[in-house]
């Protein structure tokens, strides 16, 4: 399984020992790569397993992943004799490696698919060994060991790595993790309640369903499970994980189900129409027998035909926005028999505070459904940003001296209209929008500008 390759050293690492600092949040999601635990794995390449520190008992172990990079930096600091551990899986059975003389460069490469690990050390030396049919790596030193782990999926790929990595070191992987993470923060829906461990879940929450996104070797970026991350990516206002995701292969059920997703959130766009054709010639050469992501316990024939005919009948409204009569046909003869579409699918449900508003959107028709419902320990509740077509919405609930009041204001785009129905904890004895009365119980309005309802206690 291990074999030695001495006919030239490891490929040379740029210098990666510049000092960092980890900021607040975790750096254990990449594009290329992410770590848990005891585990780190690469996007469609090699994983590290069983990751373990002999050493003192006081020690400062520091992990982080590169956004944007197939890398992976360990270091362990302490006061005296230090011993970094892991095991390294490869799918190809048969893996060279190299070492410098030195042992601190290890290069591992398997044959098929042709996968590659570069490893450095800085403050030890390494050595790998084949234990028990596994790939055991090692790296000894004192009082502060980094290792610096590159994969790769071919020669090419791994010196675009490298260069990226001189100009960056590690610091500038870090600075990357914060500017992106600010940008995040800018981008798409913001929530306020008097509840700060409701606002930093909301906010850690966009942070990482973006880093779901993960490169792939064929080219594209994807989202780990694309409908179950997919949906709360969208009603958090964050678009662009998804459409890298939809620029890609439309030939899983799921995928095309986000697609219609997408347009109920964002309508029909420009990059709706642009990938149409491509959507439409993936449900015409469908294959119905896929089993879903997270769903492997369920027959795949059966799980695959589901979601092949929900996903007909929520794109059959995109079909007829955008005049195409062939593929409504099309899409009404693959549900024709079918009692119950959409199905419900519990493993797409992904819990937010943003739960707590029951936002239906359609953006095909510039309307949205809200169903908040305000906790009785709160006065108010407000989530800004809100994105339904081109139309960006903030919506403010607070409790009033005898009643409900829900007011909504249309921040940029065009109007908006908007259906209320909260949630009460009180049968309302009447309502009042924009201080006329209301018949009720749901209140259907255009926001031109702003527009506030009243459900009187």
């Amino acid at each position: 399984m291990l074999t030695p390759y001495p006919l030239e050293p490891p490929p040379p690492l740029p210098p990666l020992d510049d000092p960092w600092e980890a900021p607040a949040f975790a750096l254990q999601s990449g594009r290329r790569g992410g770590w848990d635990g005891d585990r780190v794995w690469f996007a469609e390449g090699p994983d590290l397993e069983d990751l373990a520190v002999l050493g003192p008992l006081e020690l400062r172990d520091r992990r982080v992943v590169a956004l944007e990079e197939p890398l992976f930096v360990w270091e362990v600091a302490a006061q005296g004799d230090l011993q970094l551990t892991c095991s390294v899986a490869f799918e190809a059975d048969r893996v060279h490696y190299e070492r410098a003389a030195d042992g601190s460069r290890l290069w591992l490469g398997g044959e098929l698919p042709p996968d590659e690990l570069l490893v450095s050390c800085y403050g030890g030396v390494l050595e790998v060994t084949e234990e028990g049919g596994k790939i055991r790596l090692r790296a000894r030193g004192r009082d502060r060991v980094r290792l610096v782990m590159v994969a790769a999926w071919d020669e090419a790929d791994r010196d675009r790595t490298l260069r990226a990595l001189q100009r960056k070191g590690v610091g500038g992987v870090v600075a990357q993790y914060v500017r992106h993470a600010e940008m995040i923060e800018a981008l798409g829906a913001k929530l306020t309640t008097p509840d700060p461990e409701v606002n930093r879940r909301f906010a850690h929450d966009k942070l990482d369903l973006d880093c779901t996104l993960s490169e792939r070797r064929a080219g594209h970026r994807s989202l780990l499970e694309p409908l179950y991350y997919g949906l709360p990516l969208l009603t958090l206002g964050l678009r662009e994980a998804v459409r890298d995701t939809l620029r890609g292969p439309l030939d899983e059920p799921e995928v095309r189900r986000l697609f219609a997703a997408y347009v109920a959130w964002a309508g029909a766009d420009e990059f709706v129409r642009r990938h149409w054709r491509r959507l439409e010639e993936a449900m015409r050469n469908a294959d119905v027998t896929h089993a879903p992501f997270g769903d492997p316990d369920e027959a795949p024939f059966e799980s695959g035909r589901a979601d092949h005919e929900d996903a007909a009948a929520e794109l059959i409204a995109v079909a007829e926005a955008l005049g195409d009569h062939a593929a409504v046909a099309m899409f009404e003869g693959v549900i024709a028999g079918v009692d119950d579409l959409p199905r419900a699918r519990p493993w797409h449900d992904f819990d937010t505070p943003l739960d707590r508003w029951q936002i239906t959107p359609c953006g095909l028709d510039g309307t949205v459904t809200l169903a908040p419902e305000l906790p009785h320990e709160w006065p108010e509740m407000t989530v800004e940003g809100l994105r339904i077509g081109a139309t960006s919405l903030d919506v403010r609930v607070r409790r009033r001296p005898g009643g409900i009041a829900v007011k909504c204001r249309v921040t940029r785009g065009p109007p908006i209209v908007v259906q209320l129905a909260p949630r009460l904890a009180f049968r309302p004895t009447g309502i009042l929008l924009d201080g006329e009365p209301f018949s009720g119980p749901a209140v259907r309005f255009t926001v031109q500008e702003e527009g506030e309802a009243v459900w009187i206690e």
